[in-house]
Protein backbone atom coordinates (compact mmCIF):
# COMPACT_ATOMS: atom_id res chain seq x y z
CA UNK A 1 0.00 0.00 0.00
CA UNK A 2 1.21 3.69 -0.56
CA UNK A 3 1.79 5.76 1.91
CA UNK A 4 -2.02 7.73 1.73
CA UNK A 5 -3.63 4.51 1.83
CA UNK A 6 -1.53 3.65 4.76
CA UNK A 7 -2.26 6.98 6.48
CA UNK A 8 -6.25 6.30 5.69
CA UNK A 9 -5.89 2.27 7.37
CA UNK A 10 -4.50 4.06 10.64
CA UNK A 11 -6.60 6.62 10.71
CA UNK A 12 -10.00 5.30 9.88
CA UNK A 13 -10.04 2.98 13.42
CA UNK A 14 -10.55 6.38 15.48
CA UNK A 15 -12.75 8.32 12.96
CA UNK A 16 -14.88 6.40 11.60
CA UNK A 17 -16.56 8.84 8.89
CA UNK A 18 -14.77 9.08 5.53
CA UNK A 19 -15.77 13.35 5.67
CA UNK A 20 -13.79 13.08 9.17
CA UNK A 21 -10.76 10.55 7.63
CA UNK A 22 -10.62 13.60 4.76
CA UNK A 23 -10.58 16.56 7.21
CA UNK A 24 -7.99 14.75 9.17
CA UNK A 25 -5.07 13.72 6.58
CA UNK A 26 -6.08 17.74 4.88
CA UNK A 27 -7.31 15.41 1.51
CA UNK A 28 -10.07 16.15 -1.01
CA UNK A 29 -13.10 13.87 0.27
CA UNK A 30 -13.01 12.25 -3.13
CA UNK A 31 -9.59 11.35 -2.88
CA UNK A 32 -10.02 8.90 0.44
CA UNK A 33 -13.01 8.13 -1.36
CA UNK A 34 -11.41 6.14 -4.30
CA UNK A 35 -8.89 5.08 -1.39
CA UNK A 36 -11.62 3.86 0.52
CA UNK A 37 -13.18 1.66 -2.29
CA UNK A 38 -9.61 0.23 -2.73
CA UNK A 39 -8.83 -0.71 0.35
CA UNK A 40 -12.70 -2.13 0.53
CA UNK A 41 -11.77 -4.20 -2.23
CA UNK A 42 -8.55 -5.39 -0.80
CA UNK A 43 -10.37 -6.28 2.00
CA UNK A 44 -9.03 -4.11 4.46
CA UNK A 45 -11.84 -2.29 5.83
CA UNK A 46 -15.89 -2.59 5.73
CA UNK A 47 -18.15 0.01 4.87
CA UNK A 48 -21.47 0.01 7.25
CA UNK A 49 -24.24 2.34 8.18
CA UNK A 50 -24.22 4.22 11.03
CA UNK A 51 -26.61 2.61 13.59
CA UNK A 52 -27.45 5.95 15.21
CA UNK A 53 -28.21 7.96 11.73
CA UNK A 54 -28.59 5.86 8.76
CA UNK A 55 -27.39 8.40 6.34
CA UNK A 56 -23.93 7.96 7.51
CA UNK A 57 -21.43 5.49 6.48
CA UNK A 58 -18.65 3.69 8.90
CA UNK A 59 -15.88 2.71 8.08
CA UNK A 60 -14.32 -0.07 9.88
CA UNK A 61 -10.82 -1.85 9.54
CA UNK A 62 -11.31 -5.60 8.71
CA UNK A 63 -8.96 -8.48 10.65
CA UNK A 64 -6.86 -8.22 7.53
CA UNK A 65 -6.44 -4.41 7.81
CA UNK A 66 -5.34 -4.64 11.06
CA UNK A 67 -2.82 -7.36 10.39
CA UNK A 68 -1.77 -5.34 7.76
CA UNK A 69 -1.54 -1.50 9.68
CA UNK A 70 0.24 -3.52 12.20
CA UNK A 71 2.43 -4.77 10.09
CA UNK A 72 3.47 -1.46 8.60
CA UNK A 73 4.00 0.30 11.84
CA UNK A 74 6.23 -2.77 13.37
Amino acid sequence: LNPKSMAVLAVCEVMPYPHDIARSLGAPFPTISNILRELERLGYVERSLDKNDRRKIRIERTVLGTQKHDEAVQ
